[in-house]
């Protein structure tokens, strides 16, 4: 039977990993920081190794699948933090890379639409050459360059706009600030794909349930675009709120950290993802649940 571990066990996409592998036949365990410290590099490769060198039991085996939820995901913040970002995204990975290289585990890396420059004219392709242009993208487009390097089963899933009922997010902000705000200002000249992190996550089950998906770089959002005004206006849409949203540019929102222009991804895992607006409308119907 497959065993998998998954770190960022308290981040969106972890939550929702512990949602999508319920009816899972395989063991899946979930850590988080307090297990395996990322930004502790001196420790990593004696963590690493109480983690995975699992004795074979009648109740227990070894791991066959290392999934790599947790990041440094502040994109304005690595900013003026480069050198965390750098150590958690590059160097700590890197360390997990080769401890599952040498014990035969397949490592599923997660990374972002933030490596492309967002210079084109269509969806971008695993193929299309990246060009990160902030400390966050760099520090990502550099994880996905040792995972390659140092461990040969792996995937490496590049994402976009991810959302969900847990943790901070697009959603849960735009939500809390139209309830008390009559208008919003919201960026309009970038153009993505908000992704729910529960069909991430049920693609990532799907994956390790029926492997055949070769090895290597892959990319997964849910289906069609708009900019992050879009975005808003749906939300407030779906959810029935009157809050009215200005678009505005970039450059007047001010953000610390660059955003690419354009960051579709064409999707590379399976069949097509469902669309964007109907996958927000189950997250919006389970954060209201919540409240």
């Amino acid at each position: 039977m497959s065993r998998i571990l998954v770190t960022g066990a308290s981040g969106q996409l972890g939550q929702c990993l512990k949602r999508a592998c319920k009816n899972s036949p395989f063991s899946w365990d979930f850590i988080g920081r307090l297990t395996l410290d990322l930004s502790q590099t001196a420790l990593l490769e004696h963590q690493l190794a109480e983690l995975l060198d699992t004795k074979e039991t009648a109740t227990s085996s070894p791991y066959t699948y290392f999934i790599h939820a947790a990041a440094y995901t502040q994109v304005d913040a690595a900013e003026t933090a480069s050198e965390t970002a750098f150590v958690i995204n590059e160097t700590a990975t890197a360390y997990i890379a080769k401890a599952c290289a040498a014990r035969g585990i397949c490592l599923i890396y997660i990374s972002t639409d933030f490596v492309f420059s967002g210079a084109s004219a269509r969806p971008w392709r695993t193929s299309d050459p990246i060009s990160p242009q902030g400390v966050y993208a760099k520090s990502k487009a550099a994880g996905e360059k040792v995972v390659a390097q140092f461990c040969p089963m792996h995937y490496v899933i590049r994402t976009s706009w991810l959302y969900s009922d847990f943790e901070y997010n697009f959603v849960k902000t735009m939500l809390r600030l139209g309830a008390s705000q009559p208008s919003l200002k919201v960026v309009e000249d970038q153009l993505g794909t908000p992704t729910s992190a529960l069909d991430l996550a049920r693609a990532i089950v799907g994956l390790i349930s029926a492997p055949g998906i070769p090895f290597g770089l892959h990319h997964f959002s849910n289906s069609g675009s708009t900019h992050w005004a879009g975005f808003a206006r749906e939300i407030f849409k779906q959810s029935g709120m009157p809050t009215v949203v200005r678009g505005i540019s970039s450059q007047e929102f001010g953000a610390a950290a660059p955003r690419p222009p354009f960051s579709v991804l064409k999707n590379s895992m399976g069949p097509t993802p469902r669309p964007w607006q109907e996958a927000l409308t189950e997250v919006l119907g389970l954060i209201e649940n919540k409240e």
